[in-house]
């Protein structure tokens, strides 16, 4: 339970971070427009919903209701964790394609390049 509870907690909290930043940023109009804020919304609202879930299987009535509330959950924790996972493997692949063959700085093929920085440099 807590592995999983670190594993998606952490980046609902990134998310819930920045989704805050950009807000604090947009009201007092210093750089965040309203779609940077809107952006986060669906998952800061997913990572709220997921909370309402959790308590509703901790109150099932039957033990099947129990399991489906839990599916329901992980699915909206994962969902909710999404942005900040993709970007954040997204920038490490860039990283470590830096110096693989067709990176920048490199004079080799770039033939030779692994598959994650076509992915990378998308």
């Amino acid at each position: 339970m807590s592995v999983v509870v670190v594993v998606t907690l952490l980046p609902i909290l990134l998310s819930v971070v920045m989704f805050a930043v950009t807000l604090v940023s947009f009201v007092q109009r210093t750089g965040a427009v309203w779609t940077q804020v809107a952006m986060y919304l669906p998952f800061v609202a997913l990572a709220f919903a997921a909370l309402l879930t959790w308590r509703a299987m901790r109150r099932a009535e039957t033990n099947w209701k129990a399991w489906a509330m839990c599916l329901f959950t992980v699915t909206l924790l994962i969902i909710a964790a999404f942005p900040p996972v993709y970007s954040l493997s997204k920038a490490m692949a860039e990283e470590l394609c830096e110096s693989a063959p067709g990176g920048r700085g490199y004079a080799g093929a770039s033939l030779e390049a692994p598959g994650i920085c076509d992915w990378a440099r998308d």
